[in-house]
């Protein structure tokens, strides 16, 4: 399906600045670096994936706080004022 991979990430910054724990589809805009769960986009293990996360929710609580830093670090405009700004005057 074309449209879901010309999507964005920018679902997974907004849950990430949340502190929420992501499964998501393996799609193109999910990948890279951003501490989620993929899936492929099959009944099954989209099952397997959720109750993975709610059977222990001290780890997806967790996941959740590692997903928060992710986004805190890298995707945060204050801090990576410097990077931005090389990229717009290169």
């Amino acid at each position: 399906m074309p449209f879901n991979h010309a999507k964005s990430h920018l679902r997974l910054l907004e849950y990430g600045i949340l502190g929420y724990p992501v499964v998501c589809s393996d799609l193109t805009p999910y990948r890279g670096d951003f501490p989620v769960t993929r899936v492929r986009n099959r009944h099954r293990d989209w099952v397997e994936a959720i109750r993975e996360h709610v059977t222990d929710l001290a780890a997806s609580a967790e996941r959740g706080d590692v997903l928060r830093a992710h986004v805190r670090k890298h995707w945060l405009l204050e801090n990576n004022l410097d990077v931005w700004l090389e990229g717009w005057l290169a």
